[in-house]
């Protein structure tokens, strides 16, 4: 769950993102999802106004988020001032994405074209109530994350989706560096040396019912609801092991393979695991009465 490193020639947007009080927990770490939004505000930003977007958007391409690594960092943080953050954007490429039309003739697979975000989020030191920290106000990292797109015709027939090349001035037909591909299910696996608390992948109890709450403009269920019904359902998961106590994600790796929408309903198949002192859990949403490789979403976190 490494996130990997931004370009050195990168330009940065900077911009405050508000803190809701709920992002900051009891202890003064910062949620994950509390620094997401950000996202919107930095590397988006700075690629809307980049010289290619208009372009790409006008021949139907869209670049679609197919994986999310987040770090949360340390603390504590209060709920003001505004978090400090700063992103940047890049392109690269899978040049070897094996494809159905592909696979087996011979010919070169079909490249993947990706677009890559990078967020870094700060915050002084401090607490909302009681008396100040050592080191307060100084500027701390509460969170980093890495958004990783695929660039997609959505709104074009099946089987001319995929954007294998782009004619946009001042890009390279295949953009950017050479990136080797994560499999969506690779996301879901222990880390080397880990001591599994489940033998094999355990139904959670509880349905997750989608309804409009979960969804966004995009129409279809917003990307950072997985991690937080993922977290959940990997709480009671430990609670079944007899791992109890005061648990937040610090580490999250998701894998997008298709969109749910609202009155979509799905259960979570996941696996706990002990590594190192930390415990963490993986798996993947599933819609009801489907296995496991009819998976919508693949993730991993790490307390």
């Amino acid at each position: 769950m490494s996130i990997p490193p931004a370009p050195e020639a990168a330009e940065w947007t900077e911009a405050e993102a508000p803190v809701r009080f709920e992002d900051v927990t009891q202890d003064g770490r910062l949620q994950l999802d509390g620094a997401m939004h950000a996202l919107g505000r930095t590397g988006w930003r700075g690629f809307m106004r980049s010289p290619w977007a208009k372009p790409l958007f006008g021949q139907g391409i869209v670049p679609i988020l197919t994986r999310l690594v987040a770090v949360g960092e340390g603390g504590p943080f209060g709920v003001d001032p505004d978090l400090k953050a700063r992103g940047t954007f890049a392109f690269s490429h899978v040049p070897g994405a094996a494809t159905e039309a592909s696979a087996g003739s011979g010919a070169l697979p079909a490249p993947r074209i990706l677009l890559g975000m990078w967020l870094e989020v700060r915050a002084p030191i401090g607490v909302v109530y009681g008396a100040p920290p050592a080191r307060a106000g100084e500027l701390a990292v509460a969170a980093r994350v890495y958004a990783e797109h695929t660039l997609t015709r959505p709104f074009a027939p099946p089987g001319e989706r995929r954007v294998t090349r782009v004619e946009v001035p001042g890009l390279e037909p295949v953009p950017g560096p050479p990136r080797e591909r994560v499999v969506p299910s690779d996301v879901a696996t222990p880390p080397a040396g880990a001591s599994l608390l489940d033998p094999r992948h355990v139904e959670d109890e509880a349905r997750v019912v989608f309804g409009m709450a979960h969804t966004d403009s995009n129409q279809h269920v917003n990307s950072i609801v997985y991690l937080r019904l993922f977290e959940e359902a990997a709480l009671r998961r430990l609670f079944v092991h007899g791992v109890k106590g005061a648990h937040l994600v610090r580490r999250a790796h998701l894998a997008y393979v298709k969109p749910s929408f609202a009155g979509d309903v799905s259960r979570i198949h996941l696996r706990a695991y002990e590594h190192e002192g930390v415990f963490g859990a993986f798996g993947a949403f599933v819609p009801e009465g489907q296995s496991l490789d009819r998976a919508t979403c693949f993730v991993h976190v790490a307390f």
